[in-house]
């Protein structure tokens, strides 16, 4: 629904139209679902990528935990931005993992322990990782800047995606984890003191995306990081409307009205410079 050139494609999308490409973490939707009740509105609508010839299905590129945060509330229908690579920059970057409150020593006992991972030092100058044809490897910074690299002696596309998903959940359940850009591991424990190590994770493109949702297959929780052009944000719309027993073209007419009542009153700013938005 873009009855405006110019602006992102909103539309209103029954659940059962949307699927995930990540798994999601459990406590981020235990957070989420009390935000949004409190909130009363959806402040930042999920991305999804339009469903095309070869898949005829909505995938979720960002907000994985509030499309889930609505099944948990009972909300069949949400607010959605659609999205299509012939319309939109969507660029894919990976997230590096902060983990906080656990030692790496208890991740590479974990690893050792299993013959089908191999671990090994690698250089500073290799502070990097990417999908490379299928073999996925995951780095792991040290507290005092020492580089390790993992990667499964296993081949295959569901076996790679296994181990990035097995490594993944097993932090997760060692510590807390935070979400970072940087790769410079000597910059964090001044923002977490109980700083362990970090993970640099896999760069995947979005054609691997795709390939992995179509085989029925998902990426470990907070792995790629989409970079779309233009976005929609601090939408905010009300859960009210979202709830409303009506069928979902006439919650996407109630949209449209809503959308130009607001362009209507200038109520709708574009930002083209980088903009840091702090919470009240």
């Amino acid at each position: 629904m873009n009855f405006r050139p110019g602006l992102p494609e909103l539309s209103i999308l029954n659940l059962e139209q949307i699927i995930p490409h990540e798994h999601v973490d459990d406590r981020r939707i235990v957070r989420l679902t009390e935000v949004i009740e409190g909130d009363g509105v959806l402040k930042n609508p999920p991305v999804v990528l339009s469903p095309s010839a070869a898949f005829n299905k909505y995938i979720v590129l960002d907000g994985a935990s509030r499309t889930a945060a609505f099944r948990a509330l009972g909300i069949k229908h949400i607010l959605v931005q659609v999205v299509d690579p012939a319309r939109e920059s969507i660029q894919v970057e990976a997230w590096n993992h902060a983990v906080l409150g656990s030692k790496v020593e208890d991740l590479f006992a974990r690893l050792e322990q299993d013959p089908a991972i191999s671990l090994s030092p690698v250089s500073e100058h290799n502070l990097h990782s990417s999908w490379d044809g299928g073999n996925p490897a995951v780095l792991i910074v040290t507290h005092d800047q020492r580089t390790f690299q993992a990667t499964s002696k296993v081949k295959g596309y569901e076996s790679q995606i296994e181990f990035l998903n097995w490594i993944v959940s097993t932090y997760h359940e060692a510590g807390d984890v935070e979400r970072t850009v940087t790769s410079n591991a000597a910059q964090l424990p001044q923002l977490y003191p109980d700083f362990g190590y970090l993970v640099i994770l896999p760069r995947f493109e979005l054609g691997d995306v795709l390939n992995v949702t179509q085989r029925n297959l998902l990426f470990p929780a907070g792995l790629t990081r989409f970079i779309i052009l233009p976005r929609a944000l601090r939408v905010n719309y009300p859960l009210s409307s979202l709830m409303l027993d009506l069928p979902v073209e006439e919650k996407r007419h109630k949209l449209n009205k809503w959308l130009k009542e607001k362009t209507s009153q200038r109520g709708i700013r574009f930002y083209g410079e980088s903009v840091f938005l702090y919470d009240e």
